[in-house]
C-alpha cells in the first residue's frame, strides 16, 4: 500500500479579458479573490513579490497597458500554506490558488482533505463557471517512498482520495522527466471546461513539480503547465462555442434547396419568373448574407484554434509525455481534429455560397430589355471585380491571414473547394482548377513564403552561395506565378515574406515585403485598386484584420551546415525545455 505523507491542491482559473462577457468574467474573478480572503484568510501580501494583495480597480487598464503577460496581485495566509496569484496573459485573466495541508498533519484512513477542500472550493467558483474559459484542479500527493512511476496501480490507490465528482474514464499516466507522474481523472467530454489532474511525487521531485505547476523559485510568472492549460482551455472553449452555435449544415441545406428551386423554375418550359421566384430570390439573398457572415466567423474560429494548437507545443517540452491516451496526446488529437473539421466545414460552406451566388437570379425574372441586359452584365462584372485568386504554398497561417485581410477590404478571395466545385467534375485536374480560378479573378495575389530549403548541385556551379542551402517558395507557387503573369500581367501582386533566394527570371519584378506596418497594407490596397478591384477602406478594420505580424515564416531560416568535428568525443545533448510562449 502506497503511503501518502502530504497533499496539496492547486487551481488555475482562466477567464476572457475581452469580448461580450469580459465584464462578467472580471467580476467573477474579483469575487473569487474576495472569497479567498474571507474563507481562507488570505489577507496579506506575499513577501518578496512587491505585489499588492488587492487587484487593480479596472482589469481592462492592466490589459491595455501591457498587452502581454503581467502579474497583477498576490495574497496569502499569514502562517498556513495558502496563496493566490492574479495575472493577465494577453487576452486571458488567470487566477491561480495553492493550498497545502498543514505540515505534520497525519493521514487518517480515509484521508478526506482533498475532498473537503474541493467541496469548499466548488462552493466559491461553481456559480461563476459560465463566465470562465476553463478551470484546472490539480491534486498533489506526496509519497513517502520512491521512485514514482506512471503505474496504473498507483493511480488506482490515489483516486480513492478524490472527490466523487472527479471520477471518470481516466487518462493513461504520464511520467515527467522531473521525477513525478500525472493522470487526468476524466478524458470525456471533449468540451469539458473543468479538468482534474492527480500528480504523484516524492520530496526529491518537489522543486521540479513546483516550478512546472505553481512557481519557479518563488517567482510569480505563469508556470509552464498553467500556460499549457490556458491554451488547452481556449481550445476546448472554442469547441464548446462551435458545437453550440454552428449553423453551417442548416445554412448549406437551405442554400442548396433554394438554389435548386430557382434553377428548376428557370428550366421549366415557358418560365418567365413571377412573384414566387422573386420571393425565393429574396430568401436566397438573405441566407447568402448569413452564410457569408458565418464563413467569416468560422475563419476566425479556425485561426484561434490554430494559434492555441501551436502554443500548446510551445508551453513546455513534451518529449516523452505524448503517451497513448495521455492528457497531452488527447489535447493534440483534439486540436488536429478540430482543424480538419473546420477546414471541411469552411470548404463545404464556401462551395455552397459559390453555387448559390451563381444560381441567384437577377432582380427581375421577367424578360429583360436591352437596358436590363446591360445592367445585368454590369452586375456580373462588378462581382468578378471583387474576386482575388491567391497563390500560396504550405504556410496555412499566412494564407488564412491574407484571406482575412482581403475580406476586410470588401474583396472575395477565392476558396479552393469552391473553385473545384465550379467545374462540375468530381476529380478535376489541378491545372483546370487553377485556370478556372485565374479566369474568374480580377487580380492575383502571390504569397511567396520561405517554405522549401533548396540549393544548386555543386557540379553545376563553382559559386559557393548558389550551392549552399537557402530558402525558396514552393514549386507550385512559382508555376502558378508564371501562369498569373500570362493571364494578369498588370493585375498580379507579388508579396514576399522572410529570407529567400533570388530567382533570376523574376528578379526585375516589383514586390511588396509583407509585414504588419500600415504602409504595407496601403501598398497592397493600391496594387489591388490599380488591378481594377473595388477596394473598400472605409473604417479602420482593414488596418488590423489579418495578423501579418504573427506569421512565423518571417523568422524561418535555412539550416546551417554542421561545423566540422574537433575531436572524436560525442557532442553533449541539450536537455533544456522549450522557451515559454
Amino acid at each position: 500500500m502506497t503511503r501518502v505523507v502530504g497533499q496539496e491542491f492547486v487551481v488555475h482559473l482562466f477567464a476572457p479579458s475581452e469580448g461580450p462577457h469580459a465584464a462578467e468574467a472580471a467580476h467573477a474573478l474579483r469575487t473569487v479573490w474576495q472569497e479567498c480572503r474571507r474563507r481562507f484568510n488570505m489577507n496579506e501580501p506575499v513577501p518578496g513579490t512587491w505585489l499588492p494583495d488587492v487587484p487593480p480597480a479596472e482589469f481592462e487598464e492592466s490589459v491595455e497597458a501591457d498587452g502581454g503577460e503581467r502579474t497583477l496581485a498576490a495574497q496569502r495566509h499569514h502562517t498556513l500554506g495558502l496563496q493566490a496569484v492574479l495575472r493577465v496573459h494577453h487576452d486571458v485573466l488567470n487566477l491561480s490558488v495553492w493550498c497545502a495541508a498543514p505540515p505534520g498533519t497525519e493521514a487518517p484512513e480515509p484521508w478526506t482533505w482533498w475532498r473537503d477542500l474541493d467541496r469548499r472550493w466548488s462552493r466559491i467558483v461553481d456559480r461563476h463557471a459560465p463566465y470562465f474559459l476553463g478551470e484546472a484542479r490539480l491534486y498533489f500527493a506526496r509519497l513517502g517512498d520512491g521512485p514514482v512511476s506512471a503505474d496504473p496501480a498507483l493511480y488506482a490507490e490515489l483516486k480513492g482520495l478524490l472527490p466523487d465528482t472527479a471520477h471518470g474514464l481516466s487518462s493513461a499516466g504520464v511520467a515527467s522527466p522531473g521525477g513525478f507522474a500525472l493522470w487526468e481523472t476524466a478524458l470525456e467530454p471533449d468540451d469539458r471546461a473543468l479538468r482534474r489532474f492527480v500528480v504523484a511525487l516524492t520530496s526529491e521531485a518537489d522543486e521540479a513539480a513546483s516550478a512546472w505547476a505553481w512557481s519557479d523559485r518563488g517567482g510569480t510568472e505563469l508556470p509552464s503547465l498553467a500556460r499549457y492549460l490556458l491554451h488547452a482551455a481556449k481550445l476546448r472553449y472554442q469547441l464548446l462555442v462551435w458545437q453550440r452555435d454552428s449553423r453551417a449544415r442548416t445554412l448549406r441545406a437551405t442554400l442548396e434547396s433554394l438554389s435548386a428551386g430557382i434553377r428548376e423554375r428557370r428550366a421549366a418550359p415557358g418560365a418567365k419568373g413571377g412573384p414566387a421566384t422573386a420571393q425565393w430570390a429574396e430568401q436566397l439573398a438573405e441566407h447568402l448574407a448569413d452564410a457569408r457572415i458565418l464563413r467569416s466567423e468560422l475563419d476566425t474560429l479556425r485561426r484561434t484554434v490554430d494559434i492555441a494548437s501551436v502554443n500548446l507545443g510551445r508551453s513546455f517540452d513534451l518529449t516523452g509525455m505524448l503517451v497513448p491516451r495521455g492528457p497531452f496526446t488527447d489535447d493534440r488529437a483534439l486540436a488536429r481534429s478540430m482543424l480538419e473539421r473546420l477546414d471541411d466545414e469552411l470548404g463545404y460552406l464556401s462551395a455552397a455560397i459559390d453555387k448559390a451566388e451563381q444560381s441567384a437570379p437577377a432582380k427581375r425574372e421577367t424578360p429583360m430589355s436591352a437596358d436590363d441586359t446591360s445592367t445585368a452584365d454590369t452586375s456580373d462584372r462588378a462581382d468578378r471585380a471583387r474576386n482575388v485568386f491567391v497563390v500560396h504554398g504550405r504556410d496555412e497561417f499566412a494564407r488564412r491571414e491574407m484571406f482575412a485581410f482581403l475580406r476586410s477590404i470588401g474583396l472575395n478571395p477565392l476558396e479552393w473547394p469552391a473553385l473545384r466545385a465550379r467545374g462540375g467534375n468530381a476529380s478535376p485536374y489541378l491545372s483546370e482548377v487553377i485556370r478556372g480560378g485565374l479566369a474568374s479573378a480580377q487580380a492575383v495575389v502571390v504569397l511567396m513564403t520561405p517554405d522549401d530549403i533548396v540549393r544548386l548541385h555543386p557540379d553545376l556551379s563553382k559559386r559557393t552561395a548558389e550551392t549552399l542551402p537557402s530558402m525558396q517558395a514552393r514549386p507550385n507557387v512559382l508555376i502558378e506565378l508564371g501562369m498569373a503573369l500570362m493571364t494578369h500581367p498588370t493585375g498580379t501582386l507579388l508579396l514576399k515574406l522572410g529570407e529567400q533566394r533570388t530567382i533570376s527570371d523574376i528578379d526585375g519584378l516589383n514586390y511588396i515585403d509583407l509585414d504588419d506596418y500600415q504602409s504595407c497594407r496601403q501598398n497592397i490596397v493600391s496594387g489591388l485598386r490599380a488591378a481594377g478591384c473595388p477596394v473598400d477602406t472605409m473604417g479602420t478594420d482593414w488596418l488590423s484584420q489579418g495578423d501579418f505580424k504573427g506569421i512565423v515564416a518571417r523568422m524561418r531560416r535555412r539550416e546551417e551546415p554542421p561545423a566540422p568535428a574537433r575531436s572524436s568525443r560525442p557532442a553533449a545533448t541539450s536537455t533544456s525545455t522549450a522557451q515559454s510562449v
